[in-house]
């Protein structure tokens, strides 16, 4: 049963945008400008039972502080403390040079704020590790052009939130390298890695975020950043960790259970896809968290559910019996202090990131392809345990390159390569091409004609026999490769017009080869120009207000 007032993406609807200019909002602007209005007014979160009301007005007024904190750091003014009445509209992504059609949800959420009078918040998730540190652009190697990678540093298994900015000569070394490489060099790549170039923030993520944040800025765009290590390190976050603790054999269940009704909906038999299932033991119980430790990798969380009932980190044990009696948000503050000693952080998981998100601080979340698809599970989770499902929506783009937009007209190597059969097979054509006329030619074209009709005889004749006299197809098979022979004679005659035709099919290959990498849909968006963008920009304006169309 769908739940009163969700808003949400039709999976039938669902599509990879892979020629330029393809917009895919699902579900319609109407529908979502309506769902934000819907949302004005009411108290934050989506639970109106106790004590997730509470919880939800907590986890906003920390999620504003962090926004303010993140601004100061960037040196922007804070957004206004009123907006903590408004709609707020959440997306969010990886630390990376993520392509247009992920910048895509950023762009949605500004255009919605604006038509809404809703505040546009883009969540920085930096629990995932950067990988890589650099994008790739597009270089020509001789007549050829590839895809390369262009980094500053080698990937670290750290999260993103324990890394370190690029210091000033790797990133002055790592700019000029992409510039000496690619043949792209737009105004907005060069207006983005300026402001890196400026930037002398010591830690990766602020220095990443305050680059794009000003790009946007320049662009018009107002999407306020918050890094998701700010929002995990608050009460409500806390609180909602040691709620899957109390309840976890019956959430790990539930967890569990939308997983399997998933894939067999789908019809998924690897275990794995899209996510394995959480373990659960008589002793162990995996939830769905990150945890790690200053400069660690990442680990799952696993609960020891014996008599101690504790967090289990590497050869550690964190009792939590204390904390599983009693009010939440009189417990969270305790289970945080007892976390930051063992100096230990324990962040979302992919489903758990937009349960916090949907429940608790957005009045609708927008997700790209993926995140759309992988949220229905979350869904099932949401109905299953809360009885309620907040609204989300999915957009994505195909925006492409300019030189993408030559495939069309080039020649197409399979067209020329069955013209190459047609005369090879043909020769005579080959003659009239170009070839001089000359005695050996028309002896050659004559005897190839004979030749042609002896084959034509002996298959009339064996028409009436089923092909079955061995002899005939023993002559027919000495007929044939004397056609075949005199064709290569007959070539040779005019060989300008098959060098020509083979030049034709390598150049072709090369130039839709390139255009390949061109078209490839990945590419970082600062890529493309800032008219392409604010184009972008526009097409999504558009298909917000025309979406009901049906186009």
């Amino acid at each position: 049963m769908v739940p009163s007032g969700f808003v949400g993406p039709r999976s039938s609807r669902i599509f990879v945008p892979r020629r330029h200019g393809q917009v895919l909002l699902e579900p319609t602007g109407t529908v979502l400008h309506q769902a934000v209005i819907a949302r004005r007014g009411k108290s934050a979160g989506w639970i109106s039972s106790e004590p997730w009301p509470a919880l939800a007005a907590v986890a906003r007024r920390e999620l504003y502080e962090s926004l303010c904190a993140h601004a100061k750091l960037q040196d922007i003014p804070p957004p206004p403390a009123d907006v903590l009445q408004q709609p707020w509209i959440i997306t969010g992504h990886q630390n990376e040079f993520y392509h247009a059609g992920v910048w895509a949800k950023v762009l949605l959420a500004d255009r919605l704020a604006r038509w809404t009078g809703a505040l546009a918040i883009d969540l920085l998730v930096d629990h995932d590790r950067v990988d890589p540190f650099g994008f790739v652009v597009p270089v020509r190697k001789g007549d050829r052009l590839q895809k390369e990678l262009v980094r500053w540093a080698h990937a670290s298994p750290l999260p993103a939130e324990q890394l370190s900015a690029p210091s000033a000569a790797a990133r002055r070394a790592w700019i000029e390298n992409i510039f000496a490489n690619s043949p792209v060099r737009s105004d907005a790549l060069e207006q983005f890695l300026g402001f890196l170039a400026e930037d002398s923030q010591p830690h990766l993520v602020p220095w990443l975020s305050g680059a794009r944040r000003r790009f946007e800025i320049s662009l018009g765009l107002n999407v306020w950043h918050v890094p998701c290590s700010r929002l995990c390190e608050g009460v409500a976050w806390t609180a909602f960790v040691l709620a899957w603790l109390r309840e976890a054999r019956a959430w790990s269940g539930a967890y569990n259970a939308a997983l399997g009704r998933y894939r067999a909906a789908r019809r998924i038999s690897d275990p794995g896809r899209p996510m394995p299932d959480l373990l659960r033991t008589d002793q162990h119980i995996e939830l769905p968290f990150w945890i790690y430790s200053d400069n660690q990798p990442r680990a799952r969380l696993m609960l020891d559910d014996t008599g101690e009932r504790g967090i289990l980190y590497s050869d550690r044990l964190l009792p939590v019996a204390s904390f599983l009696a009693g009010e939440l948000i009189a417990a969270a503050p305790r289970l945080h202090e007892a976390l930051a000693r063992q100096r230990l952080h324990i962040r979302p998981r992919a489903l758990t990131l937009t349960m916090f998100i949907r429940l608790h601080l957005s009045d609708l979340f927008i997700h790209g392809i993926g995140g759309a698809l992988y949220d229905q599970i979350t869904d099932e989770i949401l109905r299953s345990i809360f009885q309620v499902c907040p609204s989300y929506a999915c957009v994505s783009a195909g925006w492409l390159l300019p030189a993408a937009d030559e495939v069309a007209s080039l020649p197409d190597p399979a067209r020329l390569r069955a013209q190459r059969h047609h005369l090879a097979h043909n020769p005579q054509l080959l003659i009239a091409a170009g070839a001089a006329a000359s005695g050996s030619a028309d002896n050659l074209l004559q005897e190839r004609q004979e030749t042609i009709e002896r084959i034509k005889t002996s298959l009339r004749e064996d028409r009436g026999r089923r092909r079955r006299d061995a002899s005939n197809r023993l002559v027919r098979g000495e007929l044939f490769r004397r056609l075949h022979a005199i064709n290569e004679r007959l070539g040779e005659l005019a060989p300008g017009v098959m060098q020509d035709i083979e030049s034709q099919i390598v150049q072709a290959g090369i130039a839709r080869e390139n255009a390949a990498v061109a078209a490839w849909r990945e590419y970082f968006f600062a890529l493309h120009s800032r008219e392409s963008l604010r184009e972008l920009l526009a097409r999504i304006d558009d298909q917000m207000r025309h979406a009901d169309s049906g186009e």
